[in-house]
């Protein structure tokens, strides 16, 4: 999955996700924090988020809880679209993201991610000025 979507949230909480994007996560997909805690919002696959989870459950149990407690109740495992394309954002999730009334969605390859628009311009600006080339000089041929 990827792109860059700019898109509003309704009266409602509710956002469009893309006909393209709708078509790669099938009919139920999982809307969570992400995995390094960004404020963002991660759109993953049921097959992502179960192979995520069977990694997760394969650590020690102490370590288990500590992630699930956090991203868990967070977790929305059987999101669904309606029949206009939108999809609901949990209170809890727009809290985390700090999402406003205008939002951006990217494709990260394995997920999605949806921020405030103004915050991801800002870390656009700072990952492409700080790091990008250097990462990228490292794998270029």
């Amino acid at each position: 999955m990827t792109g860059t979507f700019f898109h509003n949230v309704d009266k409602k909480d509710r956002i469009f996700i893309p006909a393209k994007i709708r078509e790669e996560l099938g009919l139920s997909f999982v809307m969570s924090i992400p995995f390094d805690g960004q404020p963002c919002i991660s759109i993953y696959t049921k097959e992502y988020w179960n192979s995520m989870k069977q990694r997760i459950d394969a650590l020690p149990y102490q370590e288990k809880m500590l992630i699930m407690r956090v991203i868990g109740p967070l977790t929305d495992d059987n999101t669904v679209c309606d029949a206009q394309g939108r999809v609901h954002i949990p209170a809890e999730l727009k809290k985390h993201a700090g999402l406003s009334d205008k939002v951006c969605i990217i494709g990260t390859s394995e997920t999605l991610e949806i921020w405030n628009e103004e915050t991801w311009q800002q870390r656009k600006a700072k990952e492409e000025s700080e790091g990008l080339a250097n990462i990228l000089g490292r794998i270029s041929l």
